[in-house]
């Protein structure tokens, strides 16, 4: 299953029964729509799962630069959403496709039934922090372009936000999907959809009344602080911390993060059946 634009295609995995609003799953950097399978195929008794290939990664191999940014990649995913009856959907980002999710989240609120949003930041919120990123990213980029993907791996993971992860029993397997990954179209996404290229979200996200629910794993400090900001400025937004897990809990505890999103998902069904007898698909 692909989103077609302009001869090239973003790939998409479907699991589970067409009946309620569809959830739209988006990775994080580095990784593909495999990562989420574990937390997908737990919700296909009852959800819909759409599992995407960010541009760059997994199946996705785009080659025009103008699609890895946010505006068009949301643009296209909503034109691609409605295109096949998808009038309302539920989104789940971790990391890079957290943000992705909290940007559509405030492009296409009317598309956008609720987001959860996975150690994702709102963005920077000054120039000189994001030109400061632009510089970092930029060292990682040399690194994926002019050396070998293991060791770019390895140092990738070695970063304090990761910390104690290589000792986690899903990381072996995950390491090695990695590297089934392309060099040129990591550099490509981090150069256009990295946390550089972001625009601040805080302005949009303090006034959404839109269900969102934050999560964040009790040893990611950085991220904890950041979710903490959101709801401090937004008493709407949810916020859910998992116990013993770092940065990736999606695939730490798959299993708690699946009841998670089911619980958080009918809450939301309810009230768009009492709003919207009709909708979708």
């Amino acid at each position: 299953m692909r989103l077609h634009d302009d001869g090239n295609a973003v790939a998409c995995r479907r699991l589970g029964t067409p009946s309620g609003l569809p959830v739209v799953f988006f990775h994080g950097f580095l990784g593909s729509s495999e990562d989420w399978e574990p937390v997908a195929r737990r919700l296909a008794r009852h959800h819909e799962c759409l599992l995407v290939d960010l541009p760059g990664h997994g199946r996705s191999r785009y080659q025009f630069p103008r699609h890895f940014t946010f505006p068009a990649f949301s643009d296209l995913l909503a034109g691609w959403l409605n295109a096949n009856g998808w009038s309302r959907v539920l989104l789940v980002g971790y990391s890079m496709g957290g943000r992705l999710a909290l940007y559509m989240t405030c492009r296409y609120p009317e598309l956008v039934a609720g987001t959860v949003a996975e150690s994702a930041s709102p963005g920077l919120s000054s120039l000189r922090a994001r030109r400061q990123r632009a510089r970092e990213d930029a060292q990682w980029i040399k690194q994926l372009t002019e050396g070998d993907l293991r060791t770019f791996l390895a140092r990738w993971y070695s970063q304090p936000v990761f910390r104690g992860i290589e000792q986690r029993p899903f990381f072996p397997a995950m390491f090695q999907r990695r590297l089934r990954n392309d060099g040129r179209g990591l550099a490509k996404a981090l150069a256009l959809m990295g946390l550089a290229r972001q625009p601040d979200l805080r302005p949009c996200l303090k006034t959404t009344k839109l269900p969102l629910l934050l999560v964040t794993g009790e040893n990611d400090t950085k991220f904890q602080a950041l979710a903490g900001e959101l709801v401090q400025a937004n008493p709407r937004i949810q916020w859910v911390t998992m116990p013993q897990c770092g940065h990736n809990t999606h695939a730490e505890n798959p299993s708690q993060f699946a009841y998670m999103l089911d619980a958080f998902f009918k809450r939301i069904q309810r009230q768009e059946d009492n709003q919207n007898p009709k909708y979708g698909k």
